[in-house]
């Protein structure tokens, strides 16, 4: 599925579950990252399986841009990412 023509629309993936520095996550077999809303991290029961997943799919800011030049940079991600507001899921 490509990500980018579902924005704001509900979606249904299957997808690996994965914990981030920023929260949860859910990857795609093309690689790509969605970030889980709200969701620090996924059980240990859940994490690295393979998912059904439901919601609806935004893009937004889920850290903020490094600030700093040079070696002084801070911590963040730039651009903006891939949001899930996940309404349910189930693991296969």
């Amino acid at each position: 599925m490509e990500l980018t023509t579902n924005i704001d629309d509900r979606v249904s993936l299957e997808v690996t579950a994965q914990n981030a520095k920023a929260g949860a996550i859910v990857m795609t077999d093309d690689g790509e990252v969605i970030y889980v809303k709200g969701m620090k991290a996924w059980d240990d029961g859940v994490l690295d399986r393979r998912l059904s997943i439901e919601g609806v799919l935004r893009q937004g800011k889920v850290y903020p841009d490094p600030k700093g030049e040079g070696a002084f940079v801070s911590q963040g991600m730039r651009g903006t990412q891939y949001v899930l507001e996940m309404e349910t899921y189930r693991v296969l």
